[in-house]
């Protein structure tokens, strides 16, 4: 493994070392600022490649004629080398993100996933975007890498043995490559596929997506073997190699260049083991003893570089002045790691038996997992704040009320599974004989967040919903595909099950509420005849009608950015924002809209932005006491009752004084 295998016998590689050290300083730089190194992040492909060579060197030194003697003996160099660093960050790390995250469950359940080489699973089963800044406050995140490394090590020494190499039969090396190269290729065709059929995250996180990288390094071992292909690679210069691998990691990361990019940086990295040899420039400054030293404690250095940062960001956060401090915490946390648990228990005897060994990592593992369900249970104990809780970063998605039919969000919010079946239930499919008039809640999830609390303001009345999400709501058809998410859902029949709605269920004197993101409204080119089609089909109706503004987005996507706490003096600017701003955002809306409603004489536009700014200086993530945002941008239930309490006087006024409608509107 890349990120853990050290020195190997007398094949050790000292630019190999060096290597790690270009491919570990990438990741770190990345992860402190992704726009210091956009795609630093592909310093884990370069490790995968590290990986495969170094795991086919090794195991061509280990070649056994029993089958139980080699792979124990595989498992075994395998346990003492990962298992002593791995548990013990786990465990320290797993404590100190109970004592600052609020909610610190996901964090434990991929810590404890990571010890078994399972956290890339649980963080794909999870549905997490890694590049999603939700993930920043994971403490285990990076450990999906370790997890694909050790998922490739129970298929890898298999077909070692398969093919005869780990015997060092006659023939076993051409066997070997005539076995890796079909896989590597289909693997590699398996990841460009899930990268464009909206599947990054498998792409991402699965083994097998990942399998033709780490086997790259498996093929320049089997490639160096042939004389005449060795001297052929060995006349590249690496220098220039090095210099066109790093320049990639300069390159913007982008969705739909994510396989080429990746292609592009395993090929160099590849092309560049192959051609590192004594007495070029690139062997000599892979090979200067910083970056030996650095790369020896690579290991160590990505587990807990990224325990640093996590840290940060709950705690005092990450600027330019506090850059060196983190910095030197994690080297000397890497180092320590390195010269008291990797370097004394690797070279340890723990037994003279292969399974012994492995039995031993099995205890080691189970008594961390059991100490890790205890802290998961001890957590509210062990937070230094106990102010907050999970169900404050909840949104009114979630069931809020116990009482039957209150949470109508949930039920009758159509996310992107629009059917006419769903939209008959909660709507109606007909205009019926109800003696109370409809309200009637339209839009996407931003009208959608008022909806629990509207309900419960306006408990004598007939509130009904359905809400659409994915950039789709009360739009014109013709917008349809401009958002690069619309087309995760059937956005033109919700459209047409709105207009057959307003024709069959709207009745004289019902009310519709119609609220959207406008941060995804904005780009569309016909968004103000939409509403102005709305209003005239209401008022032909005789309903009245409110649209409402929007609230104004935070810059986070996580409110636990911006938890207010006694060990976070310095709360990020991406936590505030002026009235104002919000102001200039919004004046195209508050145009269109109310041009729109003037159209029905029983229109109105509501402004409710106003109520979630503390000061005309500050709209940020509270309201005193009370955090605003399940997001960067939905309300919480509790914050969401401050709107629906105004949207339900207006709702109450409305019906109680209508304006006299026109004989022809």
């Amino acid at each position: 493994m890349s990120l853990t295998e050290g020195k190997t016998a007398s094949r050790y590689r000292p630019d190999i070392d060096g290597l790690r050290a270009v491919a570990i300083v990438a990741v770190i730089i990345n992860h402190f600022n992704e726009r210091l190194l956009p795609s630093g992040y592909l310093g884990v492909d370069i490790f995968f490649v590290i990986s495969g060579f170094v795991i086919t060197s090794s195991l061509s030194t280990h070649a056994k004629d029993s089958f139980a003697d080699f792979i124990l003996g595989f498992y075994a160099r395998r346990v003492k080398r990962l298992l002593p660093a791995l548990i013990v960050f786990v465990l320290i790390s797993a404590f100190l993100i109970c004592l600052f995250d609020p909610d610190p469950g996901v964090s434990l359940r991929t810590g404890t996933a990571s010890l078994f080489g399972l956290s890339n699973l649980f963080l794909l089963q999870q549905a997490v975007d890694y590049f999603a800044e939700s993930t920043e406050l994971n403490i285990f995140t990076h450990t999906w890498s370790l997890g694909v490394e050790e998922q490739f090590y129970l298929v890898f020494p298999f077909l070692i043995w398969l093919s005869g190499f780990g015997r060092a039969r006659i023939g076993g090396q051409r066997k070997l490559f005539l076995l890796i190269a079909p896989l590597a290729l289909i693997s590699w065709l398996a990841f460009q596929w899930l990268n464009g059929h909206e599947q990054p995250a498998s792409a991402f996180f699965l083994m097998p997506a990942r399998f033709w990288e780490l086997a790259a390094g498996c093929l320049i071992v089997l490639l160096l073997q042939r004389a005449r292909l060795k001297a052929l690679l060995q006349r590249l210069p690496p220098l220039p190699v090095l210099g066109l691998l790093v320049a990639t990691l300069f390159s913007s990361h982008l969705p739909y260049t994510t396989v080429r990019v990746t292609t592009l940086v395993v090929l160099l990295t590849s092309l560049l083991i192959a051609s590192l040899r004594a007495g070029t420039a690139g062997q000599a400054l892979l090979c200067r003893p910083a970056m030996v030293s650095l790369g020896l404690i690579s290991y160590s250095l990505y587990l807990w570089h990224w325990t640093v940062l996590c840290l940060s960001r709950w705690t005092i956060g990450i600027h330019l002045w506090t850059a060196p401090f983190q910095v030197a915490l994690m080297l000397a946390l890497a180092i320590a790691s390195h010269r008291w648990l990797e370097g004394p228990l690797r070279r340890a005897r723990w037994s003279k038996l292969a399974w012994r060994t492995i039995a031993y990592g099995g205890v080691a593992l189970l008594g961390a997992t059991g100490l890790m369900a205890g802290m998961a249970k001890a957590a509210g104990f062990l937070s230094l704040d106990r102010r907050y809780s999970p169900a404050l970063f909840t949104d009114n998605r979630d069931t809020v009320d116990a009482q039957p039919g209150q949470d109508r969000q949930s039920l009758c919010s159509a996310g992107n599974r629009v059917t006419q079946d769903l939209f008959d239930r909660c709507l109606g499919s007909g205009a019926g004989s109800s003696v109370k008039p409809k309200v009637i809640i339209l839009g996407d999830s931003h009208a959608g967040h008022y909806v629990n609390a509207i309900v419960k303001a306006l408990p004598d009345m007939d509130v009904r919903n359905f809400n659409v999400g994915w950039a789709c709501g009360v739009i014109d058809k013709r917008d349809i595909g401009i958002h690069e998410l619309s087309g995760l859902v059937n956005c033109a029949d919700y459209i047409d099950l709105v207009d057959g709605m307003l024709a069959k269920v709207v009745q004289a004197g019902d009310l519709l509420i119609v609220g959207h993101r406008w941060q995804e409204k904005r780009r569309f080119p016909h968004q103000a005849e939409a509403l102005e089609r709305l209003a005239l089909k209401t008022a032909q109706r005789q309903a009245h009608l409110i649209l409402l503004d929007d609230v104004g987005e935070l810059k986070t996507t996580n409110p636990l950015f911006c938890v207010r706490s006694p060990w976070r003096p310095f709360p990020p600017a991406s936590c505030d924002r002026t009235l104002a701003s919000i102001h200039r955002e919004q004046a195209e809306l508050d145009r269109i809209s109310r041009k729109a409603v003037g159209i029905n004489p029983n229109g109105f536009y509501l402004s409710l932005r106003t109520l979630y700014c503390e000061t005309t200086a500050s709209c940020g993530a509270y309201l005193g006491k009370q955090l605003v945002y399940a997001d960067g941008n939905h309300l919480t239930y509790q914050a969401s009752q401050i709107g629906a309490s105004a949207i339900a006087a207006r709702v109450r006024g409305m019906l109680a004084h209508p304006k006299p409608w026109p004989s022809s509107p």
